[in-house]
């Protein structure tokens, strides 16, 4: 692996640790400028054709010859092929359209995650020094380009909702969807904690288990009820025998993607971590004593804690879980920036930095040594 992987993991540590230190609050904006170009730097310098889908998207890319091939696009991702359609018109490269569709994709998550501050900078550095080490990162934005799209979009489309900018943020949630179709059960959840009524049930102990409850109740009705519904109502006919939008057409369709499904330890252990997570993060929620900072914390713990329930009731197809893992994943820096560092009083600011740092520079050395995360870089 490259040293500049190691001057990348240095830089985001050294520049996460600025406003950390004494009188360090005036060197916070060079801290987050500094950031973000070291973020556009990685993505600039890298090899996009190493990750595993590189070469594929230089393939789309070559294919878009008119506008009208934008609406015959790969599993109907139609914004990511309108993007790639506008960056041909320019005649960049197909591995210089890989780079340039990161970089926007990283573009539209500092401004999500920055409309999701509220103008508070160094949570907004926090944030970003935690979520650029993250493999969630690094996969999506490396490599699944269609799906590191549609987080961006959902992560401008969660700090939009939470500021209130409920119908700009239900037009960038479909947005998502045409950047990848994951995002399709994601968006709708992504709005729901604009409800306050849903938000209040949603952050309380007993609703957030009732929730993660039904998406285990759930998960099981699809791992052992469609098996069942089949072997009484199905099975005298193959699997493509229904009409498509019939009642067992559905049921043939998930059933058939189920038994072609292999299992995925890493993907329980995830979903362990996750639900693990939302309790930390309640405990957290009832140390804020600011009712204004409580109630913008309240929107983003329960937001995850919707994903991380679709995540489990859907987690009998492991692919498609894993994929929904990534968007409730994205919001864990952003709520340890907030919930830990910003507004709870556990201990003392200084040594609440020193945790900060080390965690960022661990867990991002841990990520970049991770030979199936490190591939994905090219660098």
């Amino acid at each position: 692996m490259s040293y500049f992987v190691y001057f990348y993991l240095l830089g985001v540590t050294a520049f996460v640790f600025l406003p950390l230190v004494k009188g360090g609050k005036s060197l916070t904006p060079f801290g987050l400028f500094g950031l973000i170009g070291l973020v556009f730097w990685l993505l600039f310098i890298r090899d996009p054709i190493a990750a595993s889908d590189g070469y594929n998207y230089t393939q789309l890319y070559v294919s878009i010859n008119s506008l009208e091939d934008v609406f015959d696009a790969y599993h109907n991702n139609y914004l990511f092929s309108l993007i790639q359609w506008g960056i041909k018109q320019f005649d960049f490269s197909a591995p210089s359209s890989v780079k340039i569709i990161s970089m926007v994709s990283w573009t539209i998550t500092v401004i999500g995650f920055g409309v999701m501050a509220a103008g508070r900078h160094r949570e907004l550095l926090l944030t970003l020094g935690l979520f650029c080490v993250t493999s969630t990162f690094i996969l999506l934005y490396f490599n699944a380009l269609r799906q590191g799209l549609a987080l961006s979009l959902l992560i401008l489309t969660i700090g939009l909702v939470k500021s209130g900018r409920y119908w700009a943020g239900g037009i960038f949630g479909i947005f998502s969807v045409m950047a990848h179709t994951s995002a399709m059960m994601a968006a709708p959840l992504c709005l729901l904690p604009a409800w306050t009524t849903a938000r209040k049930i949603l952050i309380s102990k007993s609703g957030a288990i009732l929730v993660i409850a039904l998406g285990v109740v759930t998960a099981g009705v699809l791992k052992f009820g469609l098996p069942i519904i089949w072997e009484f109502f199905g099975s005298n006919q193959g699997l493509d025998d229904y009409p498509e939008f019939s009642v067992l057409g559905l049921v043939a369709k998930i059933y058939d993607l189920q038994l072609h499904e292999a299992g995925n330890e890493l993907v329980v252990a995830k979903l362990t971590l996750g639900v693990t997570l939302v309790f930390v993060f309640l405990f957290m929620l009832g140390r804020i004593e600011c009712r204004e900072e409580r109630e913008g914390s309240e929107f983003l713990v329960s937001t995850y804690i919707l994903l991380v329930s679709i995540s489990i009731a859907l987690s009998s197809f492991p692919e498609v879980s894993g994929r929904l893992i990534y968007y409730s994943s994205a919001l864990i820096p952003v709520l340890f920036a907030r919930l830990f560092f910003v507004h709870t009083p556990f201990c003392n600011s200084s040594f609440k930095g020193m945790i900060y740092v080390i965690s960022v520079w661990s867990y991002g050395l841990l990520v970049i040594l991770y030979p199936a995360t490190a591939k994905q870089m090219g660098i």
